[in-house]
């Protein structure tokens, strides 16, 4: 039988929260305004993500550069130290609220491409913790507000080492072995495979430099940030064992 081809789509992007807007800059042509945005703000846990910023961060730039339906967020430096903000995703007086487990299904049929995205995505990145890390709006799905957010059980930190994380992302195993949309919400393996063709086609270049930052940063080392940069996680879709085992967590081809 053969495989169902489905292109691609570009996803539209999910508006910041803003606290509050200001008085005007007073220059530039556009009358920009002053503003204050919602956020979360994180910083590096050594008992349960110690490489929390650097993943946090490495994660939303890869997430723009194959444009994963994620949360955006800034480098924010404070007082103990550089931090990762994670800002609020939602509109004017509307908060966008988390997707409850009973909604897997549901938010995978009225989000077929933004769920196969996001499962591309999270492979590609070797994320353990998407569920409960993820909002969408039910109500009004013609606004296709929908949203992966927090990062920091990826990467470096699928493992709390962040060697063996290193050698599990350079393996040939199914690092993602839970996911809101495997056996719960089973989406078209075909879609799912056309973003990962996405990301297999982006250049070495682009890779890493969204994973290479210069220098040391908090505790990754250069060599940390290099090694991760050659790790291509969606390739391992391409292996017959990996297709049975999406199979097994009720993907349809």
């Amino acid at each position: 039988m053969p495989i169902e081809t489905i292109a691609p789509q570009g996803l539209q992007p999910v508006p910041i929260r803003i606290r509050n807007i200001g008085k005007e800059v007073g220059e530039g042509s556009t009358a920009p305004y002053y503003c204050t945005l919602r956020g979360v703000l994180k910083f590096d846990s050594s008992s349960d993500a110690p490489n929390c910023v650097y993943d946090e961060l490495v994660a939303m730039r890869l997430g723009l550069i194959v444009g994963a339906p994620i949360a955006a967020g800034a480098l924010v430096a404070a007082e103990r130290g550089d931090g990762f903000a994670s800002l609020m995703v939602g509109a004017v007086n509307f908060a966008l609220p988390d997707l409850l487990d009973s909604q897997w299904r549901e938010a995978a049929e009225a989000f077929p491409n933004h769920a196969a995205s996001l499962v591309a995505f999270d492979i590609f990145i070797g994320n353990v913790d998407r569920a409960g890390n993820l909002k969408a709006d039910m109500r009004r799905k013609n606004m296709n507000f929908f949203a992966g957010f927090d990062h920091s059980h990826c990467l470096l930190d699928c493992t709390l080492e962040p060697g063996d994380s290193l050698d599990w992302l350079g393996s040939d195993a199914l690092i993602v072995e839970e996911h809101p949309f495997f056996q719960q919400a089973p989406i078209k393996i075909a879609r799912v495979k056309q973003y990962v063709k996405r990301i297999q086609e982006l250049p070495d270049s682009v890779i890493r430099s969204a994973c290479m930052l210069g220098d040391i940063f908090r505790r990754v080392s250069v060599d940390e940030q290099e090694a991760l940069a050659v790790f291509r996680r969606a390739a391992q879709l391409g292996s017959g064992e990996s297709q049975e085992l999406l199979r097994r967590k009720g993907f349809t081809w």
